[in-house]
C-alpha cells in the first residue's frame, strides 16, 4: 500500500513539474494525466470497459428515426454544438 502511495505521489509531483516548468495549464496537464493512466491501466489489465446494448441509458443509440440511425444524429448534432 505504500508502494502505490509513493508511486502514485511521484507521479503527481511529475505533472505537477511539467505543469510549472512547461507553462501549461493544470486542467491540461490534469486530463492528460487522466488519459495517460487510465490508458496504461487498461493496457495492464488487458480489458475494456463493457457497455451493454441493453442498458437503458445507451438502448436508445440503436433506434432509428426518419431514416437516420440515432447513434448518428447524436454524433453528427455533438459536433454542432
Amino acid at each position: 500500500m505504500f508502494a502505490v502511495l509513493g508511486l502514485t505521489t511521484c507521479l503527481g509531483a511529475c505533472q505537477g513539474f511539467v505543469h510549472a516548468r512547461a507553462q501549461i495549464a493544470s486542467v491540461v496537464v490534469t486530463l492528460a494525466g487522466l488519459g495517460l493512466w487510465s490508458g496504461l491501466a487498461l493496457a495492464i489489465g488487458h480489458t475494456t470497459i463493457p457497455i451493454d446494448a441493453a442498458h437503458p441509458a445507451v438502448a436508445w443509440l440503436d433506434g432509428v428515426s426518419f431514416g437516420v440511425p440515432h447513434s448518428f444524429a447524436f454524433a453528427a448534432a455533438r459536433c454542432f454544438v
